[in-house]
């Protein structure tokens, strides 16, 4: 998402930082009652529930994209929050109760290990998915568009809308309006790839519900 806010909002890594920060406004506020939810109803129940708002978080966020600003990702923000406080914790919390207390430790430092693995191969594949069908999508059109651009200068240019030296070195000698149509194809591919992924992410959450 702060990736998605640099190329279309165009502001800075920092500042794309800061904007996701009502995601964790959620845990601030629920951490307590979900706790008190898990004692009570186990386990299940809020991890239903999360995953499914998570779902509806991407399935929001996945609408959003190319039509609406920052301040209707911030409702999607709330909603990961929200949802990641329902699943995270009680997830945790249970693994850790079924093992006995004098395996707790080691216990603990595994499913650490294994929630960082995991959180390792989910960007991998996000990453891998977004630059694979922005290419595509540029490839497409700018080959129907440039003709006289050379393919191995479009992995340059996806990286143009975000100050890319080598990108711009390329197409400087073209006039404006040209470049600016060459930028307006990158950012639509970020946007559809961005998509594509969010999309594909809700699927395995409703899955995961299921």
């Amino acid at each position: 998402v702060p990736i998605y806010f640099q190329f279309h909002l165009d502001v800075t890594p920092a500042i794309s930082g800061l904007m996701v920060i009502p995601a964790g406004i959620p845990v601030l506020l629920f951490g307590g009652l979900v706790g008190k939810w898990l004692d009570k109803k186990g386990p299940l129940q809020p991890m239903l529930f999360g995953t499914i708002i998570l779902a509806l978080c991407i399935a929001w966020m996945g609408y959003c994209v190319g039509r609406y600003g920052y301040d209707y990702f911030i409702i999607g923000h709330i909603l990961y929050g929200l949802g990641m406080v329902l699943t995270i914790s009680p997830c945790l919390i249970t693994a850790l109760n079924i093992i006995p207390q004098e395996k707790r430790a080691s216990a603990y430092g595994i499913l650490l290990g294994g929630l960082q693995i995991g959180a390792l191969l989910g960007f991998t594949i996000i990453a891998i998915m977004l630059s694979t069908i922005q290419h595509k999508h540029v490839e497409k059109h700018l080959s129907e568009k440039f003709p006289h651009i050379k393919t191995e200068h479009y992995k340059h240019l996806t990286a143009i809308t975000s100050g890319s030296e080598k990108a711009h070195s390329l197409i400087k000698h073209l006039p404006k309006e040209k470049i600016q149509q060459i930028k307006d194809i990158v950012l639509e591919g970020f946007n559809k790839s961005f998509a594509y992924t969010l999309f594909s992410f809700r699927v395995l959450c409703l899955i995961f519900a299921l």
